[in-house]
């Protein structure tokens, strides 16, 4: 096995050097507390990366403390698998207003994977749970962007071409976050659960070990969760609407 200590020593170094330069309040001395039983109960280098996380976690949190750093990330919040950033973009650069061209299939309806709803019941079994306000989806769609993603789409009556009420059911393994430039996330209760309701175009971003996946969403979304099963709807209908359609789903 070949011995790492010279990259480990440059990281601690890199780390220690940052920490030093950076120009943050006082925070407690965390170091004997971390040192003390990592040195009496594991390994050298063990110690040495568990030293350099806590060093980077007490940067990160006086980071926070000077006003241009916390000024760009305003609030995180989470609900189950999504994690909502509120951003504040820079002075000087406007956030463009996405276009859309009449009378194209919207992005959801281009998305990979396309299935039928028997066998995505196959697959995920009691996992596909549909809004009985709905009944059955025209289009269905099974990805795997860190987990299975089910993505269940009503179209509009009068246009194919548009999809009226659009559910992505997001498994356990799933991480993804939403940035939002505009608006703030509204509290909402989903038969009793906690819940958002967002307004403001954004982007919805799935991580996954080869990448990222990203989609415009330009509807209004509800996200909540039911015993770990993240469950995100999206509509250009009021929020009435949208939490008797949720609170459908059992």
């Amino acid at each position: 096995m070949s011995d790492n200590r010279p990259a480990d020593d440059q990281w601690e170094a890199f780390v220690r050097d940052t920490a030093r330069d950076f120009p943050y309040p006082p925070t407690p001395d965390i170091l004997p507390a971390v040192r003390q039983p990592a040195q009496s109960q594991l390994p050298r280098r063990t110690a040495r990366w568990r030293l350099a996380a806590a060093v980077v976690l007490s940067a990160l949190v006086a980071a926070l403390a000077v006003p241009e750093v916390r000024a760009a990330v305003l609030e995180v919040l989470r609900i189950g698998a999504v994690r909502i950033f509120l951003v504040e973009p820079p002075v000087s650069t406007a956030t463009p207003a996405p276009t859309v061209t009449p009378g194209t299939p919207a992005p959801v309806l281009n998305l990979p994977g396309e299935t039928s709803l028997e066998l995505a019941r196959a697959r995920l079994k009691e996992r596909v749970r549909l809004p009985a306000e709905l009944g059955d989806p025209d289009r269905v769609f099974l990805q795997y962007l860190g987990g299975p993603v089910l993505t269940l789409v009503w179209l509009a009556a009068d246009d194919p071409n548009t999809p009226e009420w659009v559910l992505q059911i997001l498994d356990r393994d799933v991480s993804a976050s939403k940035e939002m430039y505009r608006g703030q996330p509204r509290d909402v209760t989903v038969n009793g659960r906690p819940g958002v309701w967002l307004e403001d175009v954004h982007e919805i971003v799935f991580y996954r070990i080869t990448g990222e996946s990203r989609r415009l969403v330009e509807a209004h979304v509800l996200v909540w969760e039911i015993n770990g099963i993240t469950y995100r709807l999206e509509t250009t209908h009021a929020l009435a609407d949208a939490l008797r359609v949720a609170e459908s789903v059992p």
